[in-house]
């Protein structure tokens, strides 16, 4: 008798987890990378935007170490006698 009674409470235990935090938390999980996804659009922040973007910040940073690159100075150590 007691072993049933424990076997019911587990599954109450079990069911009232799931359905009061797993669900919830995958619904609200959707919602918030829906509502992230729309925001990206409506701003215009999709895919080939950021990809856009990318290749700019690319170009400069490749742009700004080639213009660095005539202002170094190969340093040789000479020894003293």
């Amino acid at each position: 008798m007691i072993r049933i009674l424990l076997w019911v409470i587990l599954a109450y235990v079990i069911y009232q987890f799931v359905f009061k935090f797993i669900i919830p938390l995958v619904r609200v999980s959707r919602q918030m990378k829906r509502q992230i996804r729309d925001f990206q659009q409506q701003a215009g922040f999709g895919k080939e935007h950021y990809r856009q973007y990318n290749q700019q910040q690319r170009g400069q940073a490749e742009k700004k170490s080639a213009d660095k690159a005539g202002e170094y100075i190969d340093f040789e150590e000479i020894k003293e006698k």
